[in-house]
């Protein structure tokens, strides 16, 4: 939605009285001063109606548009922060209490928005957009690094429509048996870039319509083990999950902070199924030195080495080729 629809629709929301107007588009909770006061409200909702589906308050619903109700919230935590892993309204106040304000969030955002029709609310996802406010401080979960909310209109946040200056690190799979690819995150974590995706070739742009998913976090296919990489690089792994793999090219992206900063690592495991057996083989990271600037955009390249060329060992990721010889002698 553009500027001039944005204001429109928020011209239509409200009339001259201060009530909420017969515009169908309503926001989620106005008013809230903080993620606590607004748990405190869900929760007070929920005891009425522990399902979750009657709005918080019809009557301010009625007022000035503040229409979701606890089971909006839920399905829009679970669109926007998955790693949450939010599975009913109980849930909702404890998840709340646990977000933090945090004032250097700024920017154009997706959000969500409630669409009333015969006096129920529909969480419209992605249904809108709007730049935060000055002086709006967003509501984020620090452990998920996820902008959950924005306080004016206390709905849910989408991705950033002007993404920061990202960094890209593209891989490759080759042969069929390699089924998962792991990874881990070393050093601070709160990067809005992080994902994930399948491109037609290495060292592919990125695009307002690129479809970046968010890697999972945690390794329910098979175990994630990047003791060797935490005996090599000395740093805090923050993070780590598995994505299923087919042959092909792929990409993960990281902000470019993340990636200058000498205390942040990402490191790949590829698994290799043979049978019943499963091996893994390392890189030792992506580092900032391992990054090159093409056409603007900071890119690393980690490249492969298998048993292609005629041996039987197992595969390899490296940031050089020096490097990929080195970890095949550590890893053998």
């Amino acid at each position: 939605m553009n500027k001039v629809m944005f204001l429109l629709a928020a011209l239509l929301s409200f009339g001259a009285t201060g009530e909420a107007s017969a515009s169908p588009y309503k926001g989620y909770w106005y008013g809230a001063q903080s993620p606590q006061q607004l748990a405190n409200i869900v929760e007070a909702a929920l005891k009425r109606d522990p399902t979750g589906a009657t709005m918080l308050s019809v009557a301010k619903c009625k007022k000035d548009g503040s229409c979701a109700s606890a089971t909006n919230y839920l399905e829009s935590f679970k669109a926007h922060d998955p790693e949450a892993n939010l599975k009913t309204v109980a849930e909702i106040p404890a998840y709340l209490r646990s977000l933090e304000k945090d004032c250097s969030v700024s920017g154009k955002f997706q959000m969500d928005r409630i669409v009333l029709a015969n006096g129920k609310g529909r969480a419209d996802v992605n249904g809108m957009s709007r730049a935060l406010r000055k002086g709006e401080c967003a509501w984020v979960n620090k452990r998920t690094g996820r902008v959950v909310l924005a306080p004016y209109c206390a709905n849910p946040i989408g991705r950033p429509l002007v993404a920061p200056p990202c960094a890209y690190v593209d891989f490759e799979v080759r042969d069929p048996r390699e089924a998962n690819v792991h990874y881990a995150v070393y050093g601070p974590y709160d990067d809005v870039c992080f994902g994930y995706r399948s491109v037609a070739k290495t060292g592919e742009p990125d695009s307002a319509k690129a479809l970046w998913l968010r890697p999972p976090i945690g390794c329910p296919l098979s175990p994630c083990d990047f003791s060797a990489v935490d005996r090599a690089v000395s740093l805090d792994r923050t993070r780590m999950g598995t994505i299923q793999v087919v042959p092909g090219h792929y990409q993960f992206r990281v902000s470019r902070k993340f990636a200058q900063n000498q205390a942040n690592l990402l490191a790949l495991c590829v698994e290799v199924r043979d049978g019943q057996a499963r091996q893994s083989s390392f890189t030792n990271g992506v580092r900032p030195k391992d990054y090159r600037t093409v056409g603007g955009v900071s890119r690393a390249r980690v490249h492969y080495v298998s048993f292609e060329k005629g041996t039987d060992q197992l595969f390899f990721w490296a940031a050089t080729d020096e490097e990929a010889a080195q970890i095949k002698r550590g890893f053998r």
